[in-house]
């Protein structure tokens, strides 16, 4: 398992549009498994959590690796988790994890792209 974490300012609506059309783009295999936003209204303001989770083929692990995003939104701030996972063949331990260090540095290059451009 391979993660990081982040906290941004922004619209994390616009900021999810943007990780997924970079993340969908990196791999011709990828697929996105599963979407969801919940949200809470308590009157004054709406927090809002994405939870995306995506699925791509490992040519180094010659398996399937995947990654899941989450992202709390609540008035122009954002806490962001990534997690990727899947990309080992071992049974006991796990070894050659390459594929999902790649898959989270694809979205990683996306994060920090938005950092830069929310500057």
């Amino acid at each position: 398992m391979a993660q990081a974490n982040y906290d941004l300012t922004g619209d994390d609506e616009e900021f999810l549009r943007f990780v997924d059309e970079r993340v969908m783009n990196t791999s011709s295999s990828i697929s996105r498994e599963h979407g969801m936003t919940y949200r809470l209204d308590n009157g004054t303001s709406e927090a809002r959590m994405h939870v995306v989770t995506y699925e791509r083929f490992s040519m180094t692990g010659g398996n399937r690796v995947s990654l899941h995003l989450s992202v709390l939104g609540l008035d122009g701030r954002m806490v962001v988790d990534l997690t990727s996972s899947g990309g080992s063949q071992a049974v006991l331990f796990k070894i050659n994890t390459f594929g999902e260090e790649a898959f989270l540095g694809k979205a990683v290059e996306a994060v920090e792209e938005w950092q830069r451009r929310s500057r």
